[in-house]
């Protein structure tokens, strides 16, 4: 263990001297990580080797904590929005490790906040020969597909089909399948085996049904587990608020079917509060890297606040309810006060009031919001106070808002608080059109048109054209996801440091994805109209050029894999759930679209 730690002491030392880490001024803060079951002296002594092999500033913490602060920050929105975790309240947290070997459990009762703590209630299962882990399932289905061959040939099949392929077979094709409800009727190894010894094997079909019937006791034993944990830790079923799942064999349909309480056909466990609203089930796939981030976020995890204003805000935008649309104007919401000018300027669901909507644009603007500044100009228009409009319009326009550059045309076209300007006025509708204002597209033509009557238009009906596709085509709606080229400078800026061969001036940003925690933009995709872009965390940046892409496919609930006509592929997750099929089908048409051209 000493020689390890000095070893990756060495790796970073020649990294941090060579400048690939930063500052080297900057305080060095060293976290290290254990099994909550560790007994403080083994726990001391992995501290004391670290700090022998000269990392600074050792802290330690338990897996649990680090998995626990990972979550509060990754998924800070729905926890939020939900008010599942709120400052200064604390919550009850399940932690379900599901790990190959052995499945570990930790109840801990966590309060956020700028002092945050976790107290460990327990930790289960006591007896560490209690094994419930993908291991003894890859067994089980090993031997489930060697039945199906004669038996005659039994001896010689176990040892051409091992138990990784079949590990991958499972998660790849089996769990996927059953979560979907679907039927597995084929095991690739299996049968390419099959016709190499020129053999037929019996026919072979897992559904659901054909699953639970060869892992009942095995999947009995789960409940037992989840029962001997809530029990050991002195809290009832009904005390539970959040149950946190990570690992790879957490992903198995049954596992939030039985803690959801959609079925209870292996043994009863009911979380009250879990059953009423199945989001407090949060699921996270990649433990090792669940644990390494929450020892990064940990410093920021506890400064969790819950946002009244926002939860309001997004409340309204699901019920459309005026009356939680007035509290969240009450809260300071400045989106929410625009929205509430919005409703008095039109007449939706209040009565036409053109003087209050004029107060709650201006009200919104004094927020800093951008579309707010571009309201209030329309209104100042509207009164024929013209140099108060274009005032409002740059203001907007200050903050990249692609309808605050096509107002400003207008304002130069027509002459309206500044002098008359076709080529100014050409030159913002362009601009608001790049940025993904559609309507822009019209005034431009038209003016250029009336300037220019019969010269082909400058305009680049390339890109917008792509754009306007791509607002066609989309099939979902994410926080996390825009189309268009008018991008926050700050995420621009962390897009051409990212990607080195990314030049903003020379192409045309179609989509991107942020997965940054505070939408940074450094982590991602990023599709333009000559390359593919993407950034992982912990990963190095990596493009494609659009005419080398050959598809986007499915990886999992979380990826999609980028396959290029050279035969290479990778692997892009994205933090979001149940969207790799339309994310993969988008991307992949809008490729076509451009490469077709």
């Amino acid at each position: 263990t000493k020689k390890y730690f000095e070893y990756i002491y060495n790796e970073y030392y020649q990294q941090k001297i060579n400048g690939y880490l930063g500052n080297t001024d900057a305080q060095d803060k060293t976290f290290v990580s254990y099994p909550v079951k560790w007994e403080t002296e083994t726990r001391e002594f992995m501290l004391d080797a670290a700090r022998s092999a000269g990392f600074e500033n050792v802290v330690g913490m338990d897996e649990a904590e680090a998995a626990i602060d990972a979550i509060t920050v990754q998924c800070r929105d729905v926890l939020k929005k939900e008010g599942f975790l709120m400052e200064g309240t604390t919550a009850n947290i399940m932690l379900i490790d599901m790990g190959a070997g052995t499945t570990d459990i930790v109840v801990s009762r966590y309060t956020p906040g700028v002092d945050a703590k976790n107290e460990i209630l327990t930790t289960w299962p006591k007896d560490g020969n209690i094994l419930f882990g993908g291991q003894e399932m890859d067994i089980v289905l090993k031997n489930y597909i060697v039945s199906k061959f004669p038996p005659e040939y039994r001896d010689q099949i176990t040892n051409k089909i091992t138990i990784d392929k079949i590990k991958a077979w499972k998660e790849n094709i089996v769990s996927y399948a059953l979560k979907q409800n679907e039927t597995v009727s084929e095991c690739g190894d299996a049968e390419m085996i099959a016709s190499f010894f020129d053999i037929e094997i019996e026919d072979y079909s897992i559904d659901r049904e054909e699953f639970e019937s060869l892992f009942e006791d095995y999947i009995t034993q789960f409940v037992g587990l989840v029962v001997g944990a809530i029990h050991d830790s002195g809290l009832s079923p009904d005390d539970i608020d959040l149950i946190v799942l990570t690992g790879g064999h957490s992903k198995w349909y049954f596992i939030e079917d039985i803690l959801s309480g959609k079925t209870s056909k292996f043994g009863e466990v009911i979380f009250k509060k879990i059953c009423e609203n199945p989001k407090r089930i949060m699921s996270v796939a990649l433990p090792q890297e669940t644990v390494a981030l929450g020892l990064v976020y940990s410093n920021i995890s506890g400064e969790f606040k819950f946002d009244k204003a926002e939860h309001l805000w997004k409340t309204y935008l699901e019920t459309k309810s005026i009356s939680t649309l007035m509290e969240a104007v009450k809260s300071g919401h400045v989106i929410a006060i625009n929205e509430l000018g919005y409703i008095y300027l039109h007449g939706n669901g209040l009565p036409k009031n053109f003087e209050k909507a004029m107060e709650y644009f201006e009200k919104s603007a004094n927020g800093g919001y951008a579309l707010a500044f571009s309201n209030l100009g329309y209104c100042y228009l509207e009164r024929k106070e013209n140099e108060k409009a274009v005032d409002c319009f740059l203001k907007a326009a200050e903050q990249n808002l692609p309808i605050a550059y096509n107002n400003l045309g207008i304002c130069y076209r027509d002459g309206l608080g500044v002098p008359k300007d076709t080529d100014k006025a050409l030159e913002l509708f362009k601009k608001s059109f790049d940025g993904g204002f559609m309507k822009a597209k019209t005034n431009y033509q038209k003016l250029f048109n009336a300037v220019y009557p019969g010269k082909k238009s400058e305009i680049d009906n390339f890109s917008g054209d792509i754009l306007e596709y791509c607002n066609q085509i989309v099939a979902f709606h994410h926080v996390n996801f825009s189309i268009g080229t008018s991008i926050p400078y700050n995420k621009l800026n962390n897009f051409t440091i990212t990607f080195p061969n990314f030049n903003a001036h020379k192409q045309k940003i179609l989509c991107y994805w942020d997965d940054t925690v505070f939408g940074g933009g450094k982590d991602g995709f990023l599709l333009t109209d000559k390359c593919f872009y993407w950034h992982t965390f912990l990963g190095n940046p990596m493009y494609a050029s659009v005419n080398d892409i050959a598809s986007f496919q499915v990886g999992n609930a979380n990826s999609v894999i980028l396959s290029l006509k050279n035969g290479m592929s990778s692997i892009i997750p994205f933090n979001a759930k149940t969207l790799s099929n339309q994310l993969a089908a988008f991307l992949s048409k809008t490729v076509d679209y451009i490469t077709s051209r």
